[in-house]
């Protein structure tokens, strides 16, 4: 199992949105971006995390704070072909 560990970010791109943000600290973390797009839950846990931002619209406001909480990644088990 994975770990996003917690931590708080800044807004620091004037087109942010929430998404964008669950994306670039998670693919920087794992190191996988197509692995970071598959994550199914973080945005809803961050948007959870800070609710003020529902208020903030699609475009996060430059210098606002978002915390984002630890998240545990539950490996994908691969499938397996009886038959070719």
């Amino acid at each position: 199992m994975t770990v996003l560990p917690a931590e708080t970010v800044r807004v620091t791109k004037p087109d942010a949105t929430l998404d964008l943000i669950a994306f670039e600290n998670a693919s920087q973390r794992l190191g996988d971006t197509a692995r970071a797009s598959r994550l199914a839950g973080y945005v809803e846990a961050i948007l959870e995390a800070n609710p003020d931002l529902v208020t903030a619209g699609p475009l996060l406001p430059l210098g606002a704070t978002v915390h984002l909480p630890e998240w545990r990644i539950v490996e994908d088990k691969q499938s397996v072909r009886l038959w070719d």
